[in-house]
């Protein structure tokens, strides 16, 4: 039985996008899967809902019939860390991972794990993602995601925090404009290192998008017409605040958009209307007009009333905006393909000990 751990040097690097795409495709081959979060310290930072459904979205990915509570069997909450703390239990959560991990493993061929999003969190618990790699056997993946040059540079000390067990990494994320440079420089450069790199990924504005509902409820807004179409995924964000004669030259720059402006301008949302935009954002708490609201519900667009002012509903939006999970059904099914395409399968199964 093989355990491989999924890990990252960043946070939303990609790393539940590839247990599901890797998950899938050792399916295909007739392997029997099992998945596991080991741990999970996001509880009152991202939320308990959000932490809930990507879990159970890869449980769904992967038609999992293992119990939920052992596929993530510690989720440290921010008392419960305090707690521990103050009372320190040596290995307790070690051995309650160490137990879960037992009856996910029965009768798998390869059991993946995901880890949480940097390689030290947890070390107060012995939970890093090397201690965890070490206490459970796990051959280590790692995911890059590209931000810059430094990215590639903080890459290449992998291979000091896992040792051995690192079979190699995957960069993801990476801009057209950069992908020279990252196949024909920067995977050589770590791959000398003794860093084998089985995939180089585009960045896709699809996998970086949020529905229209997330949106509503990061904002803590109100959605006034066309509920039915609030799974619609957002890819890029428009503010209004043109004149209303540039405004449709303006938004046609961009499909697939929210377009954030004043509730009073309602020149501009009838503009953006007539573009490929997702939903309007009207801010200041105002409802849109009758004109307006007839319009959106003709294209089918839904309205989105934020009660903060333009300014800070944008401010809002950008802390989260690309650093949302992939539970949706259509970004899993596009990044599968992406890895179909560019994902070296062989190597990848070679280094793990697996037959193709």
């Amino acid at each position: 039985m093989i355990t491989l751990y999924i890990t990252s040097i960043d946070d939303y690097a990609g790393k539940t996008a590839l247990a599901i795409g890797l998950g899938k495709h050792l399916q295909r081959d007739g392997y029997v899967v099992g998945y596991m979060k080991p741990f999970t310290a996001r509880v009152g930072q991202a939320g308990d809902q959000a932490m809930v459904q990507d879990t159970e979205f890869v449980y769904e990915e992967l038609s999992l019939a293992d119990p939920r509570e052992d596929i993530m069997p510690l989720v440290l909450t921010p008392q419960r860390i305090e707690e521990a703390i103050q009372s320190p239990q040596a290995d307790a959560f070690v051995r309650q991972l160490q137990a879960a991990y037992k009856r996910v493993s029965t009768g798998k061929d390869i059991v993946i794990l995901e880890g949480e999003g940097y390689p030290l969190q947890g070390a107060l618990f012995d939970l890093s993602s090397p201690q965890v790699a070490e206490q459970l056997d796990a051959q280590v993946l790692a995911v890059v995601k590209y931000v810059d040059n430094l990215s590639i540079d903080a890459a290449a000390g992998l291979r000091m925090i896992y040792g051995d067990r690192l079979i190699g990494a995957v960069i993801n994320s990476v801009p057209r404009s950069h992908m020279r440079f990252v196949q024909q420089i920067a995977k050589p450069a770590l791959e000398a290192r003794d860093i084998p790199v089985f995939a180089v990924l585009p960045e896709e504005r699809l996998l970086s998008s949020i529905s229209v509902q997330e949106l509503a409820d990061r904002l803590g807004g109100q959605i006034v017409c066309c509920e039915e179409q609030t799974e619609a995924l957002v890819e890029y964000l428009m503010v209004g605040a043109m004149t209303a004669g540039s405004a449709i030259t303006y938004f046609r720059r961009r499909p697939n958009k929210a377009v954030i402006t004043g509730g009073d301008r309602a020149d501009v949302q009838l503009a953006a209307l007539e573009t490929s935009t997702r939903c309007l954002i009207l801010t200041g708490g105002q409802q849109p007009g009758t004109v307006v609201m007839n319009r959106a519900k003709e294209v089918g667009v839904p309205i989105i009333v934020a009660e903060g002012d333009t300014m800070t509903t944008v401010q809002t939006i950008q802390q989260f905006f690309g650093k949302t999970s992939l539970h949706q059904t259509k970004k899993s099914a596009h990044f599968a393909n992406i890895l179909e395409e560019r994902f070296e399968f062989a190597r990848f199964y070679d280094a793990l000990g697996l037959e193709a």
